[in-house]
């Protein structure tokens, strides 16, 4: 009989124990890939933030704003081909008052020549960018709440005592990971009218696009000196190191993720290790009678690593088909919802790794139990009883 055949006989010999060990070895690597994914969301948004974009605020904090003629005088500086100016607005959903989305005004036709992470159709952007009550809104957000092209849609603000009315112009989908995924943005002069008080015509963020990414450091002091002695000085930083330090201030969390995997696959490996050991001690004197019959030590090492891998495959297998709809419908949703959390997502490299440690992991975990079954003499095996 060939080894590989025998050792899938004795993967099966107990399907309870096999069924229970397949099951702990998948949600052990259940918790991995989760934890994983989680990981990789934020710090693929650093990789992903493009590098020749400059965010200014005002000095104070996000919270405060700046007067809107900085957009005219930050595109005068050396360096920046295209400026932005955007004020987050606080709209809600009439129907769902709770409905948490990202709601932007901003300067509609510099935002789509600049952002080529918008992917729409060319005739839907030049609708957005004519109608000055025009609406741009992820595929995500239009698909939660039925929206389609040419819909008119209406939203409470706590910024204006006026509703603000909207024509969907145009739907889109982002190809930057966590950007705009539940989003809507409109023109900014048209947001503006509706306020009153000192909120009208000012900002709350100021996008330079650069012509030359390496002038970011550059652009941004410009910025500040510029406007230093005013009575709005502002703090400007390349978008990618803003996005980079967001992301740093959950490095304790993100390097807990890291240890916590880590964690986790020792777990599997003890209950492989564990299994493994216990089969090998009920089939001592079977190992002794293939050795006596002229079977080399590393002939039955490889069944037996065999055997183990197999739990090792089968569970990350499992853990795979469990893992795509929890982590990317339910614990990406709930992450997203309740935390701002960017796309959690169970990438390619995360699923080969989850299946192809649950082998590896595996075949490590039999080594102690079959080191010592080879190391024992075959007569002794052969006197075993039981």
């Amino acid at each position: 009989m060939p080894l590989l055949k025998l050792s899938l006989r004795n993967a099966a010999r107990s399907p309870a124990r096999s069924l229970m060990t397949v099951v702990a070895v998948a949600l052990s690597l259940l918790a991995f890939v989760a934890l994983r994914a989680v990981s990789w969301g934020w710090t693929e948004q650093v990789t992903q933030t493009p590098e020749d974009r400059v965010l200014s605020r005002h000095r104070m904090g996000w919270g405060r704003t700046l007067p809107v003629n900085y957009v005219q005088d930050i595109a005068a500086i050396p360096g920046v081909d295209q400026v932005i100016g955007c004020s987050w607005a606080a709209l809600t959903h009439p129907n769902d008052p709770r409905l948490r989305f990202e709601a932007l005004a901003l300067h509609a036709r510099p935002f789509l020549d600049t952002h080529d992470e918008v992917v729409a159709p060319s005739s839907e952007k030049a609708a957005f960018i004519a109608d000055r009550t025009g609406a741009l809104a992820s595929r995500e957000l239009a698909d939660e709440l039925g929206w389609k092209v040419g819909d008119r849609v209406r939203f409470r603000t706590a910024d204006s005592p006026r509703d603000l009315e909207l024509t969907l112009s145009a739907i889109f989908e982002s190809k930057r990971h966590g950007w705009g995924r539940r989003a809507i943005y409109f023109h900014w002069d048209y947001f503006n009218e509706r306020l009153v008080g000192p909120q009208r015509d000012r900002v709350n963020m100021i996008v330079a696009v650069l012509d030359n990414p390496s002038d970011g450091g550059r652009v941004a002091r410009a910025i500040d000196a510029r406007f230093e002695a005013s009575d709005d000085p502002t703090t400007s930083e390349e978008d990618k190191a803003v996005i980079a330090q967001l992301v740093a201030r959950f490095g304790a969390i993100l390097e807990a993720l890291d240890l916590l995997s880590g964690l986790i696959l020792g777990v599997v490996l003890l209950i492989i290790g564990n299994t493994i050991a216990m089969g090998v001690r009920e089939r001592v004197k079977e190992y002794a009678t293939l050795r006596a019959l002229g079977f080399q030590p590393r002939q039955i090492l490889a069944s037996v690593l065999a055997e183990a891998a197999a739990f090792g495959v089968v569970g990350g297998l499992l853990c795979l088909l469990i893992s795509y709809p929890l982590v990317e419908l339910a614990l990406a949703r709930f992450l997203q919802d309740q935390a701002s959390f960017p796309p959690v997502h169970v990438s390619a490299e995360i699923a080969l790794s989850a299946v192809a440690l649950g082998a590896l992991l595996s075949a490590l975990a039999t080594l102690i139990p079959v080191s010592r079954l080879l190391r024992g003499a075959v007569v002794e095996g052969l006197r075993r009883v039981g």
